[in-house]
């Protein structure tokens, strides 16, 4: 059990000029070896968590004494917070930002798990789950059971088993806990999702990573509780190109000079890929629809030179396969590796296929914003062509207000039929969310509104005609839904359209 002394904190963060002064009986003081001797044996931020030697950090936006309160009464002698509390019980150690000395002193405490493991970062605005089912998948052909993943859709901690994930990017202390957990359980390797806002709340804050992956960057989660502007989004997106030893670009991503130029600034290394005859890695789609070819142009990518093929379609999933053979070319996998296990992988809630004993079709899939849907309208048209589209849509309550736009957007450009329903309105009004898409809608079409996200589902299986292609959006897997009352069980999208085919 790893432990840290009181005094090791204070030298940390007085060395990242994070310490402003500490409090031991109501006298401040700055230099660390005046300090008591004290070690600590367990981290938290959640007051519930803490026991006797415990470090506390008062952390969060809606955080208040009364947390740190229990926290002392259930053990932690000593917190750290951006603010002083008189009459606490316990040594307070005042700092200018709590979410980085929080990320400083639990990368401390875990001795650097990072640095032990190989470690491949993916951001973008679309596909990041999937590129890092990818990664794991190719990766762990080569390395079986020493590779780990942190996505938002899974967590693997031993290389075997997958439990569901609650965030993109964990908290800095439960990230810093997973990847020493991963060590100890015998992990080489390791991929995680890295979101804007694990930068923008400094989740990731003083960590390297090996290999970074940019995929693409397009608007979305604009909003208050977000980010205010796509400036302040791709900004926070951009900080993977700066903290990476290796990194992938997309040569096709929206403002890729402006990604290669960060890029070039930073990294000691970089490769491409993409559909363009400039991208180091080339993507050429074949005519069978989960088929493609990747053509190296660098010497250290030559081994992902080869044709390929995936469990579901889609040129938007090339691109994300191409990105993760990238890392795995670099690692020199082999291609009689990675070409067997890309065709097995499958990623939950991602262009889930299926068919209606009339001839339709009906996709389940977790696509959320404006790029996504264009790009899944794109592949239906031309593996289904003649077919009308329709979709089911809903926006959360909370975050990404813009997306809202962007469906009625989408709906007007590509749908012959369209649901509007819920999903995680959390304390927003279902109706009003779906007023405010019925607002961009430019076209007639049926257009139906059913406030019951269960309702909806079970409506566009029977929408679904002998040349429908359905999507069912937005919620993939997930099997709860966020209402202002808090987090409900939920069926499953998945599940209601199998439960629909099974009453045929």
């Amino acid at each position: 059990m790893p432990t840290l002394s009181l005094e090791k904190v204070l030298t940390t963060l007085q060395k990242e000029n994070l310490l402003k002064e500490y409090i031991v009986d109501n006298q401040w003081q700055f230099a660390p070896n005046m300090a008591p001797d004290l070690t600590v044996a367990k981290l938290a931020y959640d007051s519930r968590e803490v026991q006797s030697e415990t470090l506390f950090f008062c952390k969060g936006f809606n955080f208040e004494e009364k947390y740190l309160v229990q926290a002392v009464e259930n053990g932690a002698a000593i917190y750290l917070a951006e603010t002083t509390y008189e009459n606490i019980d316990a040594i307070g150690v005042i700092v200018t930002d709590i979410r980085q000395a929080m990320a400083k002193i639990s990368q401390l405490f875990y001795d650097f798990p990072e640095k032990k493991l190989t470690t491949v970062a993916i951001t973008g605005t679309k596909g990041k789950t999937t590129t890092s089912f990818f990664a794991h998948g190719v990766l762990d052909a080569a390395f079986p059971g020493k590779v780990g993943l942190s996505s938002t859709e899974s967590i693997c901690l031993d290389g075997k088993n997958f439990e569901k994930a609650h965030l993109s990017t964990p908290e800095s202390l439960d990230l810093f806990a997973m990847l020493a957990k991963a060590l100890s359980n015998g992990l080489t390797h390791f991929v995680i999702e890295v979101s804007s806002q694990a930068y923008k709340l400094d989740r990731v804050f003083g960590m390297t990573f090996d290999y970074g992956i940019f995929l693409n960057i397009s608007t979305d989660h604009i909003s208050p509780t977000e980010h205010p502007t796509f400036d302040d989004y791709f900004y926070w997106k951009r900080q993977l190109l700066v903290h990476c030893q290796t990194l992938i670009l997309n040569h096709d991503s929206d403002f890729y000079p402006l990604i290669l130029q960060t890029a070039q600034h930073s990294a000691k290394n970089i490769y491409t890929f993409g559909f363009s005859s400039e991208a180091d890695l080339q993507v050429i789609p074949q005519k069978k629809a989960t088929e493609f070819q990747l053509i190296a142009r660098k010497n250290a990518l030559a081994e992902a030179t080869g044709t390929y093929a995936l469990h579901f379609p889609g040129d938007f999933n090339f691109a994300n396969a191409a990105a993760a053979l990238t890392v795995a070319s670099l690692l020199k996998v082999p291609r009689t590796l990675t070409g067997p296990a890309l065709e097995k992988i499958t990623v939950p809630g991602r262009m889930m296929v299926f068919h209606k004993k009339n001839g339709g079709v009906i996709f389940v899939d977790y696509a959320h914003n404006y790029t996504s849907l264009e790009n899944m309208v794109t592949y239906l048209q031309h593996t289904y062509p003649g077919f009308e589209i329709g979709l089911l849509i809903g926006a959360p309550g909370d975050r990404a207000f813009s997306r809202r736009g962007d469906f009625g957007r989408i709906i007007t450009k590509y749908m012959d039929v369209a649901i509007l329903t819920e999903e995680d309105s959390t304390k927003g009004d279902v109706r009003e969310i779906n007023n405010d898409i019925k607002k961009e809608i430019q076209k007639e079409l049926p257009l139906y509104e059913l406030l019951d996200r269960t309702d909806a589902v079970w409506k566009a299986c029977e929408l679904t005609g002998p040349t429908t292609a359905m999507i069912i959006a937005g919620k993939g897997t997930e099997r709860t839904q966020r209402r202002l009352e808090g987090t409900l069980d939920y069926e499953g999208d998945d599940a209601i359209v199998e439960r629909y085919l099974t009453q045929e």
